[in-house]
């Protein structure tokens, strides 16, 4: 990209004057301005129809084939468009007191797409290919996620099959952690450390981690940093670890055995099959020093490590559900009960990144894509990685901040056709409406009822309703403009 291209694109930004995904690519150069422009145009396509195949997204042989183009090209360069991505998300960041980078991996499976070359083993069996894909979602403490701050990519080339438990302990230990499946997390906390030390004044990172983060590696790697600039870690604990406190205790039995506990109340979200509820948590908590795990490899290299743990006990727990029980460790300081339930909070908010899986699955599908290598693969995981945190985006705006007017994220000829076609009528108000009327609209077109006892529409049905509303805003600014 020339200066001229940058000043121009620059000068557009400021005005406000571009798309939502003009911003998120603002500073990406492809190092062909064409490609660049394609981009664009697949993320505008995209949104609009998550769920479609490529010809159905793009409609003509003509836009197909150049988008089938585009994932074919050497010069996509899927990591450049994440770090485009990861830009404007830490631009999002700016004046957010605390960010929850939420990190977790997921696999994607393409074990019926025999033909396609350079997967890897998703699990103990001979069939299942595929690859893992582990990011780290930035998201507000109120659960809104504002992008993607790491991505990594990889295959396992090998399965490990016929050896016993034993076997694979005794190779566990004596692997370092630089060379584990493992070490994804320690790289994805290294990453919001360089994040942290250049915008520490702007906002603080707190890495979200469930039971699989549980290594004390990652703990080290904290205690070990000097800068008092670094990220925050809560990891659900694992392993009933050793604790020194002038004897030897273990973790678990010295948090079961602490008398003073507080009771915090959560509402437990609706889950297929599973009805919305109110649980009673007991709550405790208490400063713990943890010693390097027996089985550490190098142990003598390691420090005990200072933390916090916090853990929850539900009351009395529906039969039928199953009790909530949390056990977290963290750095941050939790010195009273305000402070634990907040930790509780804001492991609560764990959740989200489980349901930017689910949109990438679900709704956009990234497991349906039929291409003959892995490398095309990777260019499409990036750009529906960033479709799935859109759509996740549009889908929690909507209901978190009711009152906005739709301008900001639809144009005129969209929410007016919604409102026609969810009507059927040819007069449409001037007035700009609120954002919430305009998503649940989107999802009464995506089969939500909109019944009080269906709460907000879900990210399945804001994709659905995305895909009719394309169809719909072309008909009618064909009808209305000419």
């Amino acid at each position: 990209m020339d200066a001229r291209e940058k000043d121009k694109r620059a000068k557009a930004y400021e005005a406000g004057d571009v798309s939502w995904y003009e911003e998120e690519f603002l500073g990406l150069n492809f190092g062909d301005s064409r490609l660049d422009k394609r981009l664009g145009i697949i993320m505008n396509y995209r949104l609009k129809s998550p769920s479609g195949s490529i010809p159905d997204t793009f409609v003509t042989w003509a836009k197909t084939k150049a988008a089938y183009r585009f994932f074919s090209n050497d010069k996509v360069d899927p990591e450049l468009i994440m770090k485009s991505h990861k830009n404007s998300t830490v631009s999002r960041l700016s004046g957010k007191q605390i960010i929850l980078a939420i990190q977790d991996t997921t696999d994607i499976s393409y074990s019926s797409h025999k033909d396609t070359e350079g997967l890897g083993y998703i699990n103990d069996s001979e069939t299942a290919r595929g690859y893992h894909y582990h990011p780290t979602l930035a998201v507000t403490v109120e659960g809104t996620p504002l992008g993607i701050l790491d991505s990594q990519v990889w295959v396992r080339e090998t399965l490990v099959k016929g050896k016993t438990k034993k076997e694979k302990f005794q190779e566990r230990k004596n692997t370092p952690i630089e060379k584990k499946e493992s070490n994804k997390w320690l790289k994805s906390y290294k990453t919001l450390c360089e994040i942290e030390e250049k915008h520490h004044k702007d906002f603080h990172l707190v890495s979200v981690c469930d039971r699989e983060a549980d290594i004390f590696e990652l703990f080290n790697e904290h205690a070990k940093i000097t800068n008092e600039n670094k990220p925050d870690l809560l990891v659900r604990a694992r392993s009933d670890r050793n604790i020194s406190d002038g004897e030897e205790k273990h973790l678990f039995d010295e948090l079961k055995n602490h008398d003073e506990v507080a009771e915090y109340t959560i509402v437990v979200p609706r889950k297929k099959g599973v009805q919305i509820r109110e649980a009673v948590l007991q709550v405790n908590f208490k400063e713990v020093n943890i010693e390097p795990p027996n089985n550490l490899l190098n142990r003598s290299n390691y420090s005990k490590v200072k933390l916090y743990a916090v853990t929850t006990n539900e009351v009395n727990p529906p039969k039928d559900s199953e009790p909530i029980h949390w056990f977290m460790l963290t750095t941050i300081p939790v010195l009273n009960f305000d402070d634990a339930f907040e930790i509780i909070e804001w492991y609560r908010q764990r959740w989200v990144i489980e349901i930017f899986f689910k949109t990438l699955k679900s709704a956009c599908k990234i497991e349906s894509y039929q291409f003959h290598t892995f490398e095309r693969l990777q260019r499409v995981l990036a750009i529906e990685s960033i479709i799935a945190w859109r759509i996740l985006f549009l889908t929690t705006i909507g209901r978190e901040c009711p009152d906005l007017p739709a301008s900001i994220l639809f144009e005129e000829c969209e929410w007016k056709a919604l409102h026609a076609r969810i009507f059927m009528t040819k007069d449409v108000p001037n007035e700009v409406p609120r954002l919430s009327v305009v998503m649940r609209q989107i999802g009464q077109l995506g089969g939500h009822l909109g019944r009080k006892s269906d709460g907000f529409p879900g990210v399945l049905a804001i994709s659905k309703g995305l895909y009719q509303l394309y169809s719909i805003s072309i008909v009618w600014k064909l009808l209305t403009c000419g």
